[in-house]
Order: structure tokens, then C-alpha cells, then sequence
């Protein structure tokens, strides 16, 4: 076919390199981000709800978190589409960005020293 190539890798097997010089093609799914909601938290805490309070404490506010941080960057996309308000658009992402960053890895540490930790300004959804 024009415009695809057949290439051999290193380890002497053939894949199709259709794209275009410098393209990279991605053939996994994205990695997750912050204010990406994941199933993960909610699947914890439907196991362990009755079980054990740190580990239902931890999910539930995780997935609470996750889901407010997916309501402020869903926010902050349609932000977008207007011309005065896109700074602020703008802005919404870096603070879901640094914010889900940094509160993500304070709740991970105080689950590691075994302390109950509740996310700041999060939608009570699971308790």
C-alpha cells in the first residue's frame, strides 16, 4: 500500500509503521491524572465499607475527591470556550493539576502512618 512501510525491529519482528516520520502512535491507554475518575476507590470501598474504618475512610474520601476534581476540570474544559473567561479556565486545570498532586500524596503518607485523612473541599458522595 502506498504510504505504509514495513519496518523490522530489533528483535527481528515486523510492525506497520503507517504514521508519519515523528509521529508516535499510542497503542495503550492513557495514563490517569488528576481529576480523572477512576473506579478504583469506589470498588475498595464497596469491599471494605464493613470491614475495616482506614481502609473505607481512605476510599471513600479518594473517590469523593476524585469525583470533585472531575466536576472542576469538566468546569474549567467548558471555561474554555469562552474568550473571558479562559484564564480562569486556565487556571481551574493547574489547581486541580498541583492540588490533586500534592493532596494525593499527603492522603497516601498519612494511610502509610495508618491516620484517618479528609480531603479538603470534596463532595460528600461516599462516607
Amino acid at each position: 500500500m502506498r504510504g505504509e512501510r514495513l519496518a523490522v525491529d530489533r528483535e527481528g519482528g515486523d510492525h506497520d509503521e503507517s504514521a508519519q516520520d515523528g509521529e508516535e502512535q499510542e497503542d495503550h491507554p492513557p495514563v490517569g491524572e488528576p481529576g480523572e475518575l477512576s473506579a478504583g476507590p469506589l470498588i475498595f470501598w464497596l469491599i471494605y465499607k464493613d470491614k475495616d474504618q482506614l481502609v473505607r475512610n481512605a476510599a471513600a474520601g479518594s473517590f469523593n475527591f476524585a469525583v470533585t476534581l472531575t466536576i472542576v476540570s469538566w468546569v474549567a474544559g467548558i471555561l474554555q470556550f469562552t474568550v473571558i473567561l479562559a484564564p480562569l479556565g486556565w487556571l481551574l486545570w493547574i489547581i486541580v493539576f498541583v492540588g490533586g498532586l500534592v493532596l494525593g500524596i499527603i492522603a497516601a503518607l498519612a494511610a502509610s502512618r495508618y491516620e484517618l485523612y479528609t480531603y479538603p473541599l470534596t463532595i460528600p458522595i461516599l462516607t
